[in-house]
């Protein structure tokens, strides 16, 4: 696992297999994060500071929005 921290430049979400994905580029790179992983996902907007830690496909496992 990898830790990361940064501010949300982008986010956009997608319907695969039924849940919902949504994925956010902080600096540069694409992350992703299931619905089911926290509640406030819905409510994260560009300028939005995110952490927690992804594994090497980029999928956040725990994330924290602070």
């Amino acid at each position: 696992m990898t830790q990361i921290t940064g501010q949300v430049e982008n986010i956009s979400q997608a319907v695969v297999s039924g849940n919902t994905i949504y994925y956010f580029m902080i600096d540069g790179s694409v992350y992703k994060a299931d619905i089911n992983l926290h509640d406030g996902l819905p409510f994260v907007e560009v300028g939005s500071d995110i952490s927690g830690e992804v594994n090497e496909n980029n999928e956040f496992r725990v994330i924290n929005l602070d």
